[in-house]
């Protein structure tokens, strides 16, 4: 079964970079927001067709359609950065992006939460429900931001930053210019940095994604609870992390507020 649970969770490790170019040549800064929304929707609704029993009716479709749920949601975590670092100004970066990342757990503990509860309303055969929920939330959530993202508010955005002495992360010859950039991708891999900071990355995942996966089963299947129980237990993991992250979003303010602009 391990076998068979790994490579849905391997594909967005190695997918995003392609998704974040298109993104850039689409456009950045207020205009990333029209990639940014299909593209969520998109992978949402095809998690919703998971499930829809009749199409994934057997292990081939139900695994083919979970990969290309991964492909698009490895394609929109790093366009979500962007879009966080287009956002807030530069001086504030650290805070924005530990924000942004303290909703990972977050998300891990409030979809826990929700795949017990379908499971109790709905029963443990009825476990396909649970690939609903993304559609659900995201729908509202994403065209709200389609509605949002505009020029004139970035632009307003923007003037409150240089009021208040901070740096705009993008001037408007940016904004036009980023997108046509060629080399991006080859200056990024070759970043020391990024290299350190993506191989560290990628060891948490893999004890992340082992807890996700065998916590829940070894509540389920060792201790004998139902499987809605092993969902609430298994986000007690999730609490450290959010702990950790506004931990690490406070240190990166105070860092931040001493840097010079």
């Amino acid at each position: 079964m391990g076998w068979h649970y790994r490579p849905h969770h391997v594909l967005p490790s190695g997918d995003g970079d392609p998704g974040v170019c298109w993104s850039d040549r689409f456009g950045v800064g207020w205009r990333r927001a029209a990639f940014q929304v299909p593209l969520v929707i998109g992978y949402n609704l095809l998690s919703a067709i998971t499930g829809i029993r009749l199409v994934a009716h057997n292990f081939i479709a139900f695994v083919a359609l979970r990969l290309g749920v991964n492909l698009g949601a490895g394609w929109g975590e790093p366009i979500g950065i962007s879009n966080t670092t287009e956002w807030w100004p530069k001086e504030r970066h650290g805070f924005a992006l530990g924000a942004h990342h303290t909703g990972y757990p977050v998300g891990a503990l409030f979809s826990g939460l929700a795949v017990a509860g379908v499971l109790n309303v709905f029963g443990e055969d009825r476990w396909s429900y649970v690939f609903f929920i993304g559609l659900i939330v995201a729908l509202p959530v994403m065209l709200f931001w389609r509605w949002y993202s505009t020029s004139e508010r970035i632009q307003r955005t923007y003037a409150s930053m240089r009021d208040a002495g901070l740096t705009v992360p993008l001037d408007t010859e940016e904004e036009e210019s980023r997108a046509d950039e060629s080399g991006t991708l080859k200056r990024v891999l070759l970043n020391r940095g990024v290299l350190l900071t993506s191989g560290t990355t990628l060891l948490t995942q893999i004890v992340y994604m082992g807890i996700n996966y065998v916590l829940p089963l070894y509540i389920a299947n060792i201790v004998g609870l139902s499987f809605s129980g092993a969902a609430s237990l298994s986000t007690a993991s999730t609490s450290p992390a959010s702990s950790g992250r506004s931990c690490g979003r406070a240190s990166r303010t105070t860092s931040d507020a001493g840097r010079p602009s």
